[in-house]
């Protein structure tokens, strides 16, 4: 276990406290942070989504897994924007994203990288298969936010709204080379390589660089709603459906 937690948990967890010392001596600041997440979001997901798909083969992939866990976080999502809008009396739209908040767990960023180092291939497999549906479940809150706050609701410009989402474009172009046997031109799967091991160093760089920041004492009580749900309440309701519901 302490193996476990220096050489895997560490070095993901040195690169966002070296993010958070450099912005408190202020070699870095909050406006770095936006810049480096939009390149991550942008840019060095959809590469690194595309990296995955194309370099794993899916077909040992248990689906039932993947369902399973996608129940879970749509009931902690339902849990979320309940309380957030009937308790803490927010609106719809805040209510969106504190449900999103507490049902997305950062396996792209957290969970992949630790796994990555201590599992073999086809051990990691269910992980990339909730990487993608956690995408897919965050344009699906996207879409539903769209829809809440268009003032005049017009499904065919929301719908075609969401196929500008970077994560989303880079999942379609995995799932092209992958769907038509075509094979990946080498200059391009060496681009998308180096781009996609930017991606997560980077994105845990800019968290240390926004934990530095103030925070807001009144989305103290959120942030706590949201952390219990996420790392207590969410990880009982899947082991239920997995285990004893779906017999996994």
């Amino acid at each position: 276990m302490f193996d476990l937690l220096l050489n895997s948990v560490t070095p993901v967890a040195s690169i966002i406290f070296l993010g958070y010392i450099t912005a408190k001596l202020t070699f870095f600041n909050y406006e770095n942070g936006i810049t480096l997440t939009k390149f991550v979001g942008r840019i060095g997901v959809p590469c690194l989504i595309i990296n995955l798909i194309t370099n794993f083969d899916f077909n040992n992939l248990s689906w039932l897994l993947v369902y399973g866990y996608l129940v879970s976080e749509v009931i902690i999502f339902v849990i979320g924007i309940s309380i957030a809008y009937f308790i803490f009396r927010k609106n719809i739209s805040e209510s969106i994203i504190i449900g999103m908040a507490s049902a997305f767990a950062n396996h792209l960023f957290f969970v992949y990288p630790i796994a990555k180092f201590e599992y073999e291939e086809n051990l990691i497999l269910p992980i990339v298969g909730i990487i993608g549906i956690d995408i897919l479940f965050l344009v699906f809150t996207i879409f539903i936010l769209d829809v809440v706050t268009s003032k005049k609701i017009n499904l065919k410009i929301i719908l075609f709204k969401q196929f500008k989402n970077p994560p989303l474009i880079g999942i379609i172009i995995g799932l092209f080379f992958i769907n038509t046997n075509l094979e990946v031109p080498l200059y391009f799967q060496r681009t998308i390589s180096m781009i996609s091991e930017s991606a997560i160093p980077c994105g845990l760089f800019a968290t240390g660089i926004f934990l530095s920041t103030n925070i807001d004492k009144n989305m103290i009580k959120i942030s706590f709603l949201i952390s219990i749900l996420k790392v207590l309440i969410h990880p009982l309701i899947a082991v239920v459906i997995i285990k004893y519901v779906l017999d996994f």
